[in-house]
């Protein structure tokens, strides 16, 4: 068989050996490149003006890491790992035709443009596309090699969950009455709209390429829309069906040898160099930095853009053995899980403080997002501490949320991206969003492209806000609690199109996947499965998540030597040219904080500081 990594990258582990070296036969392993993740693209939310990198800087860093250390497995054991750049569609077929593979595998990732490729390499392989090669020599009356998806990257196998909206339903809410009465109907329909809304010329290409693929007799995992119609639209609802209908299935072991396809099959095939990471940058640096260039990646200035390629570049040089530098590779990952989890880590982690560095964070979701870590062997290091009752649980509640927005991800397809989203509940009310471009592209001044863009690059003068973005763009990562502080400000305060700001976390961060990243981002935009308006007032949070203000001062340097605390939460009254702050501050505090610094003048005051 051919086995192409598109993304389970640990060890094969969720790939063609099973788990079982007798059932090996000979496989030879292939990693794409997909040129198309590192070009700029047209952007979601702006795409007549603006462009996009699928893979910023900060995720290619590791992905080239973790690709490098994935060859050193496969060779370990006698395999070989062949490295392409270039369109999966047309490369895994030509390889398959190559080596005359009698089997081809990968793994489905969710994502629109993920589901679409996987689509689009099943046809190329089922209409027997040959090589050029091929084709000179007259060979393409070859049998065609049977197809074979897995789905490693969630906790919960796909083929396991509920099936339809009345499974989900009774699973979520096992003591409730099932009634038909009108309102439950109602409330049905509105709930699954969305997740069952594909065109008519959709469902008969579906119908078609499920009647072509079981003439062929594959093995695929369905990941369709239709099949996750009437999926529970709420991460606790989701949460308890998933449970109570099913168990998390186990992970398998790594192979410990590989045969490869015979030499004569292999002549002419070319292992292949892995990209640098200056090759990986080079199309985005090319194009934005051209004197002719008029589309700024998400409307931003240049300037900031090589400020995260060299911070990715030197994170890249750097030997630190410091956690708190991320390191590709499955070894990297089992280590720190196995720190994290079997030396006490997990039960001690303040994991809702804004600075997490140290052990207070699992650091593990870079390594879920590569596929250097199946979520079902974190699941299973939890367990085998179960009976310590250590404090680890809340790792198997993450990964449920994760599986929940990877799974919405599937069932929404491309209204995922969809700039009214996907709200939860009739009563919703649609924000005015306000689109940053928009004045730039005719000319005129325009507050909300300036509002933007300093958001973007952390200066919009409230030091929670700006510090966390100050981290994203200079190590790829930044805390949960000051993600959501950020996007709060941008949607609920700012009203910028929620859609930018999402693609703006997918340039920076090292941990992005389309699920997690977009599924979040609705989530606290209020337009996504969540009944509850969320609104971080990020003063508020900073005085119960940053006490001390050691974050701000890490990442703010004009805030460092600064001794008095209170400086630190409200630097607008006490330090000379500080950035006018971009809303009132009396938007970004809770009511009881208000009257505090109404009555006595102060905040730290009310928590006894």
């Amino acid at each position: 068989p051919l086995y192409q990594g598109l993304t389970d990258m640990h060890r094969l582990q969720n790939g063609c050996a099973d788990g079982n070296d007798s059932s090996l036969s000979r496989v030879l392993s292939l990693y794409v490149f997909d040129e198309s993740f590192f070009l700029p693209r047209p952007s979601t939310c702006n795409p007549t003006s603006w462009d996009a990198v699928s893979n910023g800087p900060h995720t290619c860093r590791l992905l080239v890491e973790a690709v490098h250390e994935l060859r050193n497995c496969i060779r370990s054991i006698g395999g070989e790992l062949i490295v392409r750049i270039g369109n999966p569609a047309s490369i895994i077929p030509e390889i398959a035709s190559q080596i005359d593979a009698t089997e081809v595998w990968w793994s489905e990732e969710p994502g629109t443009y993920e589901k679409l490729i996987s689509r689009s390499v099943r046809n190329n392989i089922l209409k027997g596309e040959m090589s050029s090669r091929n084709l000179q020599n007259n060979l393409g009356t070859r049998k065609i090699p049977k197809i074979v998806t897995k789905m490693g990257y969630t906790l919960y196998h796909p083929d396991d969950l509920p099936r339809d909206s009345n499974e989900w339903s009774r699973l979520a809410h096992p003591k409730q009455p099932q009634r038909n009465n009108k309102r439950k109907k109602r409330l049905q329909k509105h709930a699954t709209s969305l997740c069952s809304s594909l065109s008519s010329a959709a469902k008969v290409s579906l119908q078609h390429q499920n009647e072509t693929e079981q003439l062929h007799d594959n093995t695929l995992v369905d990941v369709s829309c239709e099949r996750f119609e009437g999926m529970s639209r709420i991460v606790g609802d989701f949460r308890k069906a998933a449970r109570a209908s099913t168990s998390v299935r186990c992970a398998l072991p790594s192979p410990s040898n590989l045969r490869l396809p015979p030499r004569h099959l292999l002549n002419g095939v070319e292992v292949g160099d892995i990209p640098t990471l200056e090759d990986l940058i080079t199309p985005l640096m090319s194009t934005h930095r051209h004197r002719n260039y008029h589309r700024p990646i998400l409307g931003l200035h240049p300037k900031l853009i090589d400020r995260v390629v060299t911070s990715a570049l030197s994170r890249h040089l750097e030997n630190s053995s410091d956690i708190a530098v991320n390191k590709g590779g499955e070894s990297h990952a089992i280590k720190r899980l196995h720190e994290f989890v079997n030396e006490g880590h997990a039960a001690t982690a303040k994991r809702s403080l804004a600075d997490v560095s140290g052990n207070n964070s699992s650091k593990l979701a870079v390594h879920l997002a590569l596929g250097t870590l199946s979520p079902r062997t974190v699941y299973e290091t939890v367990k085998e501490r179960e009976e310590d009752n250590d404090g680890c649980q809340w790792l198997v509640s993450h990964l449920e949320m994760r599986d929940f927005f990877l799974f919405l991800t599937l069932a929404s397809d491309s209204q995922l991206f969809r700039l009214e989203g996907m709200p939860v509940g009739k009563k919703h009310v649609p924000p005015q969003w306000y689109n940053p471009a928009t004045s730039a592209v005719s000319g005129t001044s325009n507050n909300k492209q300036r509002q933007w863009e300093q958001w973007a690059s952390g200066e919009t003068g409230l030091p929670l806000v700006d510090a966390a973005m100050k981290e994203l763009v200079a190590t790829g990562y930044c805390s949960n609690r000051v993600r959501q502080n950020a996007a709060s400000v941008l949607t609920k305060d700012l009203k910028i199109d929620w859609r930018a700001g999402a693609e703006w976390f997918q340039f920076l961060l090292e941990d992005h996947c389309v699920g997690a990243n977009w599924g979040n981002w609705l989530y606290f935009s209020g337009v996504g499965p969540d009944p509850k308006n969320r609104h971080f007032r990020t003063i508020s949070q900073a005085l119960r998540y940053d006490p001390d203000g050691a974050y701000v001062q890490k990442w703010l340097p004009s805030l460092r030597g600064i001794k008095e605390k209170e400086t630190l939460f409200r630097p607008w009254d006490f330090v000379n040219n500080w950035n006018e702050v971009i809303v009132s501050p009396k938007t970004q505090l809770t009511w009881q904080d208000m009257q505090r610094l109404e009555q006595t003048g102060k905040l730290l005051e009310y928590l006894n500081q």
